[in-house]
């Protein structure tokens, strides 16, 4: 029977079927990943679709697929040619083959480009460096050990703050570009507006479903700082360095981090996130980490659902009944 217990991205294939390709560069090696997968998976999973897929582990795309489909003993014997093929070679036959995605440009060049080490971290054909410096400042080691600051700052390293911040969440913009976001709760995870059993009769309840908008108020009073350049990590003293925007129309209650002291912060892909990561100093790489650690704070939903209650409790008041004593109680809340 076929091993097909493992995937990677749509491919299924087994433990065995996977060779690491490396090609010098005078730095970081160029890598790739070459599968020999029998089946793919995307909505079920379809044993017709077999062959050969090369990944690029530096861009994290898709170099080709479908090489020999339907010949598992020449797939075989390619795998093992792979392994010998220097980089014009391999080049040459990416670019000849009819399902060849595209890559970077080094595939048309005699050399191939260095290698995005974050990536290959990300893709696990690497490791990171088990000797790795803290990269946190001493302010940020204060911080977190002091009762005063609200937010978590625990001893990370570059590799440990790339890969959280890779696999952070994103949202691509109505421009086709990539950004770190965030998004608050849905209204419905709110107990103000969640009727029970018990409550079907409640003022309260019948005026959030008459006004709708006043969640939206509370939510577009919790985003405002966001817009406009209020945002400010700890110990509040950099207001004005970050730039965030909406997620657009469709959502509304998301916003997405734009630029740092104004420099842009988007890509096109995962794989040129991990270039442009890979590419800043420890300071500003560490300045991204500490901004995404207070957002995800603040806008971590326990926090927001705090504020939002405080942010509507005086509506709640003003519309319930103040003379019947369980209301009074509801009115607590």
């Amino acid at each position: 029977m076929t091993d097909i217990s493992q995937k990677t991205w749509k491919y299924l294939h087994g433990p065995d079927d996977v060779t690491h390709l490396s090609f010098k560069t005078g730095g970081v090696p160029r890598s790739f990943t070459a599968i020999q997968y029998t089946a793919t998976e995307r909505d079920e999973i379809d044993l017709q679709d077999d062959g050969i897929a090369i990944i690029d582990n530096d861009q994290m795309s898709v170099v080709l697929d479908g090489q020999l489909k339907g010949d598992p003993e020449a797939q075989a014997s390619f795998m093992s040619d792979l392994r010998k093929m220097s980089w014009a070679d391999f080049s040459a036959m990416a670019l000849k083959h009819p399902r060849y995605r595209g890559s970077q440009d080094d595939f048309h060049r005699d050399q191939p480009n260095k290698g995005v080490l974050v990536n290959q971290i990300q893709r696990g054909v690497m490791h990171a460096p088990s000797d790795e410096a803290d990269l946190r400042s001493p302010s940020m080691v204060s911080a977190h050990a002091s009762s005063e600051c609200p937010y978590s700052f625990p001893r990370t390293t570059r590799s440990e703050i790339l890969q959280g911040l890779l696999s952070h969440s994103c949202l691509q913009g109505e421009d086709g570009r990539w950004r770190l976001s965030w998004a608050l709760p849905d209204r419905s995870e709110h107990p103000y507006f969640k009727p029970s059993e018990n409550d079907l009769d409640d003022p309260w309840l019948k005026h959030c479903e008459a006004h709708p908008e006043l969640f939206d108020l509370a939510a577009q009073s919790i985003l405002e700082p966001y817009f406009s350049g209020g945002v400010t990590t700890w110990p509040e003293t950099d207001d004005g360095r970050y730039s965030f925007c909406s997620g657009g129309a469709s959502n509304p209650d998301v916003i997405c981090l734009e630029a740092i002291d104004g420099a842009e912060i988007d890509f096109a892909s995962r794989g040129e996130f991990g270039a442009l990561l890979d590419a800043l100093p420890d300071t500003a790489l560490r300045d991204i980490w500490k901004l995404q650690q207070v957002t995800d704070h603040n806008l971590a939903p326990e926090v927001v659902q705090n504020r939002i209650t405080a942010e509507l409790k005086p509506f709640r008041i003003e519309v319930i009944t103040p003379q019947d004593p369980d209301l009074m109680v509801q009115a607590d809340l």
